[in-house]
Parts: C-alpha cells; sequence; structure tokens
C-alpha cells in the first residue's frame, strides 16, 4: 500500500499519482485502487474501484 499526503489543498483538489520505478516492479500494474481523505486520524470520505474488495 502506498499513501500519499496532500498539503496544498483548496475547495476543489485533484491529484495524480503514479506508480513507476521499484514500486512498480516488484508490485506490478495497478489492478485495484482505494482513495481516502482523513483528518488527523478520521477518515471523511472514501472511494474506491470495482476491483478492490
Amino acid at each position: 500500500m502506498q499513501e500519499q499526503e496532500v498539503t496544498d489543498i483548496g475547495r476543489s483538489n485533484s491529484t495524480r499519482f503514479q506508480v513507476i520505478g521499484a514500486d512498480y516492479t516488484t508490485d506490478g500494474r495497478v489492478s485495484a485502487w482505494k482513495m481516502s481523505v482523513m483528518r488527523g486520524k478520521q477518515e471523511l470520505v472514501s472511494s474506491a474501484s470495482n476491483l478492490w474488495n
């Protein structure tokens, strides 16, 4: 699992990430994903691909 903190947020935010290098070589293509918006340890909202479960 990878985590990316976004500190420059606004009313509307879009963040992109890439799985490259050693992560891609070791773990392979991304077939399922989940994103969560957190405030401290509280999860405010999340979304996941159909294959996540």
